[in-house]
């Protein structure tokens, strides 16, 4: 299966969010999080679910979602001298029943990954960037005309890209996505988990997992920044054994703050 673009549209406001997309030089943690089945449709081929949930360690593509994040953000990849951390995801489930931690039934039907990039060490309240990936197969755009307050048409996305909307141009306000996100990293930290997962921009003739397709993955639009080609691997540094957030409250799209 071919990865799909991951598309991030013009912010609607005028003047636009000032985050949206972000400048630069500015430390930020991000998030995103959607259905599972988006997140496949960028990187088909991984596997997803606990299946050991007496080493819970962070799902191999939540490095390469972070990285995918950055470049849709951003609009261009890592370089040689910068990095991303992954500090954080999130592992749900829509549908009932749930699955449990023992026995059968380990798969996940969501997913989120957050990350920072330039957050200072022990910065505990850095300011945030929460993105939503938005499904339209399933339902034809229902869900997406009731959490979007613009108009988006399902054939322009269906088999070519998938649509992730920052917090700026939904309906739901995310007031307490701030406090919600970093206390979720604080609340890791305390416990002496170590999560962490550097992901670097290095020169180097190694290739990246996606590389082997002949266009850019990415589409950026309505943006201050260039798109370019992604050249640079992946190296990946962890600090520990790493732990499982499950966070209460909200294991659906729906649950999502307001």
């Amino acid at each position: 299966m071919t990865p799909l673009k991951l598309y991030i549209p013009p912010c609607i406001h005028n003047p636009r969010h000032p985050y949206h997309p972000p400048p630069l030089e500015n430390p930020l943690r991000l998030e995103i999080h959607g259905p599972l089945v988006c997140i496949q449709k960028l990187l088909p081929g991984l596997e997803w679910g606990r299946k050991d949930w007496g080493k819970p360690e962070f799902q191999p593509g939540a490095p390469l979602l972070a990285r995918l994040t950055f470049k849709a953000v951003y609009g261009r990849a890592l370089n040689v001298s910068e990095r991303i951390t992954v500090r954080n995801e999130y592992l749900g489930w829509i549908g009932e029943p749930k699955p449990k931690r023992s026995g059968i039934g380990r798969d996940i039907d969501y997913y989120g990954v957050t990350f920072d990039y330039l957050v200072a060490e022990g910065e505990n309240d850095p300011e945030i960037l929460t993105l939503d990936l938005v499904e339209m197969d399933y339902d034809g755009g229902e869900f997406a005309s009731e959490v979007l307050p613009f108009q988006v048409k399902p054939e322009e996305y269906t088999g070519k890209k998938v649509l992730a909307v920052p917090r700026c141009c939904q309906k739901r306000k995310g007031t307490q996505d701030r406090g919600r996100i970093n206390g979720e990293v604080e609340w890791r930290d305390a416990k002496g988990y170590q999560s962490r997962v550097d992901v670097r921009g290095l020169e180097a003739d190694g290739k990246d997992p996606r590389q082997d397709q002949s266009e850019d993955m990415i589409e950026h639009q309505g943006g201050q920044h260039s798109t370019e080609q992604l050249k640079a691997p992946m190296v990946l540094t962890t600090t520990d054994s790493m732990d499982l957030s499950m966070r209460p409250g909200y294991n659906n799209f729906r649950d999502f703050e307001r």
